[in-house]
């Protein structure tokens, strides 16, 4: 489902309004609609990630399609220019859409689902979460929990890492968010794990099937996580000491406290971006290493540097470029989320073709950051892309879109760069790994991106920076 984009001059634009007088009389884009009902469904299956891919070879940078689950038609776009048309025009010719199931299974009260003055009051009220003073506040217990893992994994040595992984964000995500130590080891993991295997199934109305399953995972989620917010309320802080805290004690601009129900849904979407996309990024970063040892060497040279045999610190972590540029370059190459989803609230013309009011739009980044235009040799691993003359360039042309864009651009974006950070220089200052032969390192990209195989590593401890 994450195969979008779109690479056109804007000068080929129409005009960038909220109507277009003769879109009506334009040529819808290229692509079939395949089969009535089902649409292109089959295709989509057994195309996989390759879906969209070989559609743009066949149709070009857009095409449309339909497929079951959507209440439109689809129209998939790549590119720099379509992400900066589509993302900036948020409110004005877009807005943020899910199909319907994924809209049941995160809940109408997240924020994903919000729009306008609402979506836009309940960001500011969560940025304070994830401004830099917070996130200095966040270090010692993400030390803590980092240190616990790396003690579990040289006991184990040879092990799957991407579970490892998932049970180590979510254990983070859950000691910030809610205050609660060795999270993995309780029901909510394992009912979390469900609720996000099956974030993208199928969703048919039948009581075995793996939606209906997630579906009563996520009632199960949204029990627990309610339960820990009403006793929160009865029993309230003296300080705010974690995010929890902040969604129960703060006020939107209308002096508004959140409801009940959207502390729980609000709680569980910010739970998935802490947990679930951060275990794909670090996982990839973990593959980048163990696949490219000059770059790993290039790494610890510059934690030896820096002197890190003292405890890390924020200010520390501020004084990595060559991580930085590793850490950009990964997501560049594995953006744990594909792409986006979006609706056509205005009929508008992209490329020379209409796209009717009420179609759907899905843009990508994974296809826009392998642009042969844009990056030189975009298939191979090369940090030096990212020095922060470039990065800045990158990211303002939307060339660069690990964490989307425009006004629902990743609230938690330097949440998990700070995360991604500490973990990286931890395993830098005295660990090494080798990946075993003989597994499948292809990568799965539905919810997010991990290896299919789970990435299977030997892992142990060396000399210490």
């Amino acid at each position: 489902m994450y195969d979008p984009t779109l690479t056109i001059p804007l000068s080929l634009f129409f005009p960038m309004t909220t109507q277009f007088d003769d879109a009506a009389a334009m040529e819808l884009p290229p692509g079939s609609f395949g089969l009535p009902i089902l649409g292109e469904i089959f295709s989509f299956i057994t195309d996989n990630q390759d879906f969209a891919k070989n559609r743009h070879e066949r149709y070009g940078s857009i095409f449309k399609t339909k497929l079951i689950g959507f209440d439109a038609p689809i129209v998939y776009i790549k590119g720099a220019e379509a992400n900066k048309y589509v993302l900036m025009n948020e409110h004005k010719l877009f807005v943020s859409y899910f199909p319907g199931s994924i809209r049941n299974l995160l809940g109408d009260k997240a924020i994903t689902q919000q729009y306008g003055d609402v979506h836009q009051n309940r960001r500011k009220l969560l940025y304070s979460a994830f401004q830099p003073r917070s996130l200095s506040s966040y270090l010692t217990g993400m030390i803590s929990v980092t240190d616990q893992y790396l003690e579990k994994w040289l006991d184990l040595q040879t092990f799957t890492w991407y579970p490892e992984i998932q049970k180590y964000t979510f254990d983070i995500a859950c000691k910030l968010l809610i205050s609660l130590d060795n999270a993995s080891s309780t029901p909510l993991y394992r009912d979390y794990d469900l609720w996000g295997d099956g974030l993208f199934s199928f969703p048919l109305p039948f009581p075995w099937t793996k939606y209906q399953k997630t579906l009563r995972s996520r009632q199960r989620l949204i029990e627990q996580l309610g339960d820990l917010v009403e006793s929160r309320k009865k029993n309230p802080s003296d300080s705010t000491s974690d995010i929890l805290d902040l969604l129960i004690s703060e006020k939107d601009e209308n002096g508004d406290h959140l409801t009940f129900e959207e502390v729980n849904e609000q709680l569980l979407t910010i739970l998935f971006a802490a947990h679930g996309t951060l275990a794909s990024a670090i996982c990839s970063l973990c593959i980048v290493f163990g696949q490219n040892k000059d770059i790993f060497q290039q790494a610890k040279e510059e934690q030896e540097q820096l002197g890190l045999a003292e405890e890390i610190n924020y200010e520390k972590l501020q004084q990595m470029p060559f991580l930085d540029q590793v850490i950009r370059e990964t997501l560049r190459l594995f953006p744990p989320v594909g792409g986006g989803f979006r609706k056509a609230i205005q009929p508008c013309s992209l490329n020379g073709y209409h796209i009717p009011k009420g179609w759907n739009v899905i843009y990508q980044a994974s296809l826009t950051h392998l642009d042969i235009e844009v990056y030189d040799k975009p298939d191979e691993f090369d940090p030096d892309r990212f020095t922060p003359e470039s990065h800045k360039k990158l990211a303002k042309n939307m060339s660069y879109i690990p964490f989307g864009g425009g006004m629902r651009e990743c609230i938690g974006k330097e949440y998990a760069r700070l995360e991604m950070k500490l973990f990286a220089a931890k395993l830098l200052q005295g660990y090494e790994w080798d990946i075993l032969p003989n597994q499948n390192m292809d990568l799965d990209i539905i919810p997010v991106m991990k290896p299919r195989d789970g990435l299977k590593v030997n892992f142990q401890s060396v000399d210490g920076i």
